[in-house]
């Protein structure tokens, strides 16, 4: 009688295939269980493989637009903070200067001077700020510095105010240098001055910085702390009432400027309020194009686990079967 059978080598070669076969369907049920999604959606969605293509095109734009909005958020919130900075740095000023009105002594307004300079280096320090890599205050030009530093500007300010003899010639000088043409604008002002910058954050929606360094309500303010910084200056014809006087004239100044600079955050809150909504209505679509992707590639927990268990059955199955064989002697064999 003819036997036929298969070699040793063969059951070899397939019982490596079946163990081979029985450690990927555990490691792809695992993976299904511990993800929830499917290993190969393309199995289950076939044609519809499209439509998932699709939902992944429009988490990747709305990702990318909810990075932007969140950096732009983080640039206007940092700029409300400068901005209160600089209003902080107005208000000392303000009250050091006014609190010289009915007194008689010059070393006080020496100190106030000396004071406001500190004051004004803040305010220049403040418009410099930067969020990451981008220079806020300086409209399109984001890589460089907004102003110049206090310094200079004050050295400029000293050669402008020599030999001022009054109050009114004083003020006519430094609104001259802060003022169109001036010095601010050649040198102290070094961003851009053109289109203000702007940052898209959404399919129709496109945020626009509102406030730059050069703005009016900021010059106004930079202004009236110079010219309490410059009181002491030697280089003015200036009696020392006349000194006490340009500071009073100072502090009244920057008084009348808070209504500027107000308008200037409010539209920056105007601008973080908008960018508000805008995040919200990108994150209830992340929500929901990452439910419908879900539903799409997402596994069966229970499945997966019931899959799991009984590959991993199987698995121990053939590993017993195998030591079993490995132990058979010629006698039970036969």
């Amino acid at each position: 009688m003819t036997m036929t059978g298969t070699s040793d080598l063969a059951r070899l070669f397939l019982a490596t295939a079946h163990n081979a076969r029985l450690k990927s369907d555990i490691a792809r049920f695992g993976a299904e269980l511990s993800t929830g999604r499917l290993a190969d959606p393309a199995t289950r969605l076939g044609a519809g493989l499209s439509r998932l293509a699709e939902l992944d095109r429009q988490l990747a734009r709305t990702t990318g637009f909810s990075q932007a909005a969140g950096q732009t958020a983080q640039a206007l919130g940092t700029m409300q903070t400068a901005m209160g900075g600089i209003d902080q740095a107005r208000e000392r000023t303000q009250q050091a200067a006014l609190q010289l009105a009915g007194t008689d002594n010059p070393l006080r307004t020496t100190a106030v001077a000396t004071a406001a300079r500190g004051d004004f280096a803040a305010m220049l320090g403040a418009l410099n700020t930067r969020s990451g890599s981008m220079t806020l205050f300086a409209g399109r030009t984001t890589d460089g510095a907004a102003v110049a530093g206090s310094d200079m500007m004050l050295a400029e300010l000293r050669a402008t105010l020599a030999g001022a003899t009054d109050v009114a010639d004083a003020e006519a000088r430094v609104d001259a240098w802060f003022g169109p043409g001036g010095g601010f604008e050649t040198l102290g002002y070094l961003g851009d001055s053109g289109a203000p910058l702007t940052r898209r954050v959404d399919d129709a929606t496109v945020m626009t910085m509102p406030v730059r360094a050069d703005d009016p309500a900021l010059r106004a303010i930079l202004a009236a702390t110079a010219l309490a910084a410059m009181a002491d200056d030697p280089g003015m014809a200036l009696t020392d009432a006349g000194r006490q006087n340009l500071v009073l004239r100072a502090g009244e100044r920057l008084l009348q400027g808070v209504e500027g600079l107000v308008q200037l955050r409010a539209n920056l809150g105007d601008a973080e309020a908008r960018l508000d909504a805008v995040r919200a209505d990108q994150s209830a679509r992340q929500t929901a194009l990452g439910l419908m992707r879900q539903e799409m590639v997402g596994s069966d927990p229970f499945e997966a686990a019931s899959r799991l268990q009984a590959v991993q059955g199987q698995l121990e199955t053939h590993y017993a079967l195998t030591a079993r064989l490995s132990r058979l002697s010629l006698a039970d064999y036969l």
